[in-house]
């Protein structure tokens, strides 16, 4: 990305929670955290890349000794299904007898954290906790009611206008949407928006841009049709300015990045994983 498409998405964003309610969660996290591992010196893991900001907020938290180390752990090119981890970084810890604590990002269905714990637990140590920040709510996790030990906040996926869609390519970092956002440039790639989870494999990333490219182009002409009621009807109701309604064309640029640089680097993307 350049700098221009930096702001552009800081700018067009959404705010799931404000700062307020990430520093009280983070607070209550460390708290209990504390109370469970404040006599064990645990080993604690930062699942790379997603984990990095919470154990920047959260290990400051914790004031008892303990030892940091990080791990870089991804599915088999993202696979749909199974648990076969593809090491980017090892564990090089001796886990004997440890107790270990691995931070990361989201709990979404789970597949790689509960792979990276059974890794762990392999190894020798003798208790391994999870902590995330945010817990997504529903019922496609690894197992059925998987949990982290400790979690900062709770997603629900009751409504699709909350829900979070998590796409995630090897290319790039994640692209994250709200649920509606997130169908629609689904099916403007030309796949099922009613699918939880989905691919777009390498041999289907030229078709996907050039149909998401299309359907961007067509949502760019219908913006520079608005008639004068049209917007006049839009400042009535206040939706102008930061509260203007945010089109496919700004939605969809982040996604649109990431599949071309999942074409240059020939790996899917894929969400619900």
């Amino acid at each position: 990305m350049n700098m221009d498409e930096i702001r552009r998405a800081r700018e067009e964003a959404d705010c799931l929670a404000n700062e307020e309610a990430v520093e009280s969660a983070l607070d209550r996290m460390a708290s209990e955290i504390t109370a469970r591992l404040a006599d064990s010196n645990p080993l604690v893991y930062t699942v790379m890349n997603g984990g990095l900001i919470l154990a920047g907020r959260i290990l400051t938290r914790l004031p008892f000794p303990l030892e940091v180390a990080y791990l870089h752990a991804t599915r088999y090119g993202h696979a749909t299904q199974g648990t076969l981890l593809d090491w980017r970084v090892r564990p090089t810890q001796d886990l004997r007898n440890r107790t270990v604590l691995v931070l990361d990002d989201i709990l979404d269905e789970g597949h790689t954290l509960n792979a990276i714990i059974e890794y762990l637990k392999a190894e020798g140590a003798s208790e391994v906790l999870s902590a995330v920040l945010v817990h997504k709510e529903h019922d496609r996790k690894a197992y059925p009611g998987m949990r982290a030990d400790f979690s900062g906040r709770r997603e629900g996926t009751l409504r699709s206008d909350t829900m979070l869609i998590i796409f995630k390519s090897d290319a790039s970092a994640d692209v994250i949407m709200l649920g509606d956002a997130g169908k629609q440039v689904i099916a403007a790639m030309g796949k099922d928006s009613a699918d939880a989870k989905g691919i777009v494999t390498v041999e289907q990333l030229p078709a996907a841009i050039a149909s998401l490219q299309a359907a961007i182009e067509a949502d760019r002409a219908r913006q520079t049709e608005r008639t004068e009621a049209e917007e006049a009807a839009d400042r009535e109701a206040g939706r102008t300015g930061m509260a203007a309604p945010v089109n496919l064309a700004q939605r969809a640029w982040p996604l649109l990045d990431m599949l071309q640089q999942a074409q240059k680097e020939k790996v899917p993307v894929v969400w619900g994983v």
